[in-house]
């Protein structure tokens, strides 16, 4: 929003290409896929022989890892800046695994995670510019400041997805949904 209303990113027009049905299967597929391996297998892998400490940050830096290929379009890949194209979507992609490990936390259960990884990648289908390689629903021209203010408010949507994972980890620990290994005592051997 604030790289429209700056004029950096402008819609040109509508793109014929761009199918919302199949937008919706589109990332409702893939939101499936991902789920089921970065939550479903994964993560509940991790907890069954660590604890959810080391299942919610192992299942989301892996995530991330698998999110770097996203960000080839727009220049960004060809653009050299290290940041923009190895540390930001890894670290995106982190967040993201965290929110949805967090939503699966909530009720031990995948359908939050795969409906909220769904919303997430319609949205960026219908205002991004061919993020996945499917037309997205605006044709646009992004100027290079665009990527200077998004850079601030991906910063600010980043602190505010934080804060609601931060919030549905604190319920779902307060609801016993968070399991820690527990360490026996030492055995005493008396003689």
């Amino acid at each position: 929003m604030i790289s429209l209303s700056g004029g950096w990113y402008r819609i040109i027009g509508i793109d014929n290409r761009y199918y919302f049905r199949f937008a919706l299967l589109y990332c409702f597929l893939v939101a499936i896929a991902e789920e089921t391996i970065f939550r479903g297998y994964i993560f509940q892998t991790l907890e069954k022989h660590w604890d959810t400490k080391v299942a919610l940050l192992g299942s989301s830096f892996l995530f991330g890892l698998a999110h770097v290929i996203n960000w080839s379009g727009g220049g960004r890949w060809h653009s050299g800046h290290l940041l923009d194209w190895v540390v930001q979507p890894i670290f995106a992609g982190f967040i993201g695994g965290i929110l949805y490990s967090a939503a699966f936390l909530l009720t031990r259960r995948m359908w939050i995670p795969i409906g909220l990884h769904c919303a997430w990648d319609t949205g960026a289908t219908i205002f991004f510019n061919d993020p996945y390689g499917i037309a997205s629903l605006y044709k646009a021209v992004v100027d290079v400041n665009a990527y200077r203010i998004t850079g601030i408010a991906y910063w600010t949507v980043t602190l505010f997805i934080m804060a609601f994972a931060a919030i549905l980890l604190y319920i779902a620990f307060r609801r016993g949904n968070w399991r820690s290994k527990t360490v026996s005592a030492p055995v005493r051997l008396e003689a």
